[in-house]
């Protein structure tokens, strides 16, 4: 089962908060909150969760028992939260988290979504002129029998077919793109690799790792300040991370600091961590401050993505204004109206 979506384990969190702060029964209330889902994701792991709770499961035994749905970090947080009697605590910290992570994907969404509005209005336009007006220049170059430059010519060919020369070759070649990706992707390697070119994209990249950075480094805190051991903290943030790269180090730390390794030590022999939060976390381990520690290394990576969406959002939108004008000027300019300026100097000869 694909895992939920951090809107919907919110939802389900707030309700199971709610139940629990008006002190009404768990299992009662989840069953009825699925039957007004009636059907999604959200619906199926609230009346799984219920079902298992009539069994008498407890909770953090439903939450394990969905899986790759629920991530594994919750079902630990939820058990920390029963043995400590702070469950109550345990659960606001998981809606706060769950908020973090929503503002932080949103940074990424609102940096990127007027750029490629730009990008693609820029397509349309191009697409209009194919469709539209090059057909009505190419009737003008035939009845004065013009030869046109070879540029002019390429233009004027597909205007014929803009189908078949232009909007289907287009199709074909991000289609290949994209499921090239997607294969690559699915494979770890290839994820790996896709990765770590995402992260040379100037400013894009920056932003991207800044987030994934602060919500592991948000969700370590909240899992160490709850008594869950370091190793197992720390491969259960890996594995609730997006970033390969963070992910696999994680889990290959995990093992040598089981047996006794210095956190920070371990933390710089990974590539997937950077150079700040292995010095925060040999700093904090000194001092016995870890989830402080991690909490201010959330923040610091926060600040930086959201430094960094302003920047963006103020840079892409203006280059790809530039660019749309470079590309459209070369196309009118260039490739329609130079022959017709050249034809009307050699009438007014």
């Amino acid at each position: 089962m694909s895992e939920m979506r951090s809107e919907d384990l919110q939802a389900l969190n707030d309700e199971i908060a709610g139940l629990a702060k008006a002190g009404l029964p768990l299992d009662k209330g989840l069953e009825a909150l699925a039957r007004d889902l009636g059907r999604g994701k959200l619906a199926d792991v609230t009346r799984e969760i219920s079902e298992n709770l009539r069994k008498g499961k407890s909770l953090s035994e439903a939450f394990d028992s969905q899986g790759s749905a629920v991530p594994a970090y919750y079902g630990a947080l939820i058990a920390s939260g029963v043995r400590t009697g702070r469950m109550a605590d345990v659960l606001a910290t998981l809606t706060l988290h769950a908020r973090t992570l929503s503002d932080l994907k949103s940074t990424i969404w609102l940096s990127l979504v007027y750029p490629f509005m730009v990008i693609s209005g820029a397509l349309a336009l191009v697409v209009f002129m194919t469709l539209f007006l090059v057909p009505q220049f190419a009737t003008i170059f035939k009845d004065f029998g013009m030869r046109v430059p070879a540029f002019t010519a390429f233009l004027l060919f597909i205007g014929e077919e803009p189908l078949t020369r232009l909007l289907l070759p287009l199709a074909f070649v991000a289609g290949i793109i994209l499921t090239s990706a997607y294969l690559i992707w699915t494979s770890g390697p290839g994820s790996r690799f896709l990765t770590n070119v995402l992260y040379t994209i100037p400013g894009v990249g920056g932003l991207v790792r800044s987030v994934r950075l602060a919500a592991f480094s948000d969700l370590m805190g909240i899992l160490l300040e709850n008594n869950i051991p370091f190793p197992e903290a720390l491969r259960l943030a890996g594995e609730a991370s997006s970033d390969p790269l963070l992910r696999d180090a994680a889990i290959a730390s995990q093992a040598k600091i089981a047996h006794g390794e210095s956190f920070s030590k371990v933390m710089r022999e990974q590539d997937g961590f950077p150079e700040m939060l292995s010095w925060m976390a040999g700093w904090a381990e000194r001092r016995g401050e870890l989830p402080r520690s991690f909490h201010q290394a959330a923040k610091f990576y926060q600040r930086r993505a959201e430094t960094q969406s302003i920047l963006l959002r103020g840079i892409l939108p203006t280059m790809g204004i530039i660019l749309t004008g470079i590309v459209v000027g070369g196309l009118v300019i260039g490739g329609l109206l130079s022959p017709l300026f050249y034809l009307l100097e050699t009438l007014s000869k």
